[in-house]
């Protein structure tokens, strides 16, 4: 995202064309939209079809916030390395290898 919007508001500024600028801040932000509000539309259709999902989507959700705060905890915490340690234990290494 950085060098790419980096590059865009310099363009932006340097034309000296505010509508420039701005039409192409809009295809990036539409660029940036697109596949999340897609990503969004795609789960709410795949929930609709499956309510045996619907009924543990409380848990699911509780259970991924919580994995996010540990994850974000770690990388906090500066322990990346622990994942790492690991990692051999699950077999990735052989995955990886083979």
């Amino acid at each position: 995202i950085g060098p790419i919007l980096g590059s865009i508001l310099l363009i932006a500024s340097t034309t000296g064309s505010v509508m420039q600028g701005f039409y192409l801040l809009l295809v990036y932000s539409l660029g940036l939209a697109i596949p999340f509000m897609a990503t969004s539309l795609a789960i709410n259709a795949f929930l609709s079809h499956f309510t045996a999902i619907q009924k543990y989507m409380r848990l699911i959700m509780i259970v991924s916030g919580l994995l996010l705060i540990g994850f974000g905890i770690i990388l906090l915490t500066d322990n990346v390395s622990m994942l790492l340690s690991i990692a051999p234990d699950f077999g990735v290494e052989e995955l990886i290898t083979h």
